[in-house]
């Protein structure tokens, strides 16, 4: 499953419909979770809680998470 956050985009684009993924708020796909992607640096996501990425497995493409 793949679940997709952007505080900035409040439902996927048609063209993802029908594909599985889903769009959900930062706490509620952090829940869900077992694999973060960071793509975007958005303030947001260099807020939140590091205790949410806990047992996470992280990509984070932007340096943000490093030494988490």
């Amino acid at each position: 499953e793949v679940i997709t956050v952007d505080p900035y985009v409040n439902e996927l684009p048609a063209r993802l419909a029908g594909l599985g993924i889903r769009h959900l708020g930062l706490a509620e796909a952090l829940s869900a979770a077992t694999i973060v992607v960071l793509l975007v640096d958005h303030d947001s996501f260099k807020r939140m809680e590091r205790r949410q990425l806990n047992g996470k497995a992280l990509i984070d493409t932007r340096g943000v998470w490093l030494g988490v």
